[in-house]
């Protein structure tokens, strides 16, 4: 068991060092409110995607 949560807990340390380096850079260019709204709109695309597929 403890096998499986490090292996969880290592993909989601590389998603976050995934999403540093890509938004890390597009802070320095674009207001963050922006990329919070942006992120935020991604997220309920993919959830209501996610919830078509499912149910």
């Amino acid at each position: 068991m403890g096998r499986t949560f490090a292996a969880f807990q290592m993909v989601g340390n590389i998603m976050l060092l995934i999403g540093s380096l890509g938004l890390g850079p597009l802070a320095d260019v674009f207001p963050m409110k922006w990329l919070f709204f942006l992120c935020g709109g991604l997220l309920l695309l993919a959830a209501g995607w996610y919830l078509k597929k499912v149910v």
